[in-house]
């Protein structure tokens, strides 16, 4: 009998930051895996963090948003073995929408951030994210409700997030 071992999980935690135009927030990875592809602000938990804060903490890093207390809504846990080609992963997805004039810099921690349209999103995604922006967003629009099961007949919360950092405004780059 050959003997199992424990699978090392890693936690990440990832947003979908939404505009109510029907736009989500992405940056475009710089380092492997999926160097080049578009992706959710996100990133690894790091010891002693709750994924909340995760969620929070990148989002400044990468996007340069400051999320108030209670704006942001856990709307998934992602934990399917196969999700990525480095190792095992629990995501915890979080749901934000479009702070007021915000532009979509990019943080530290990415090349650039943009915003797609949910119905045209990039060829290139990273991991699945493909797959959680689409069954995120129709949770935020009411048509599925977050845990699972049927919609709702209340519209999912619509919190403000605030810019935490400013960089100059890159004109060539439209905001939905």
């Amino acid at each position: 009998m050959t003997e199992m071992k424990p699978a090392t999980v890693q936690y990440t935690a990832d947003v979908v930051v939404l505009t109510r135009s029907g736009h989500v927030l992405l940056v475009e990875r710089g380092w492997p895996p999926f160097e080049g592809a578009w992706a959710l602000p996100g990133g690894y938990v790091e010891a002693g963090e709750a994924p909340y804060a995760t969620a929070d903490r990148e989002l400044a890093e990468e996007v340069s948003v400051e999320v108030p207390v209670g704006a942001l809504h856990q709307i998934g846990v992602w934990d399917q073995s196969d999700r990525a080609p480095c190792g095992t992963f629990v995501t915890f997805t979080y749901m934000a929408h479009r702070p007021r004039r915000y532009e979509g810099h990019r943080g530290d921690d990415s090349c650039e951030a943009r915003w797609w349209p949910l119905n045209d999103l990039p060829g290139q995604m990273a991991f699945d994210h493909a797959d959680i922006i689409m069954s995120d967003s129709q949770a935020a629009d009411g048509s599925r409700h977050p845990a699972g099961g049927s919609a709702s007949t209340e519209p999912w919360p619509q919190p403000d997030i605030t810019t935490h950092r400013s960089f100059p405004k890159d004109p060539t780059k439209p905001v939905p």
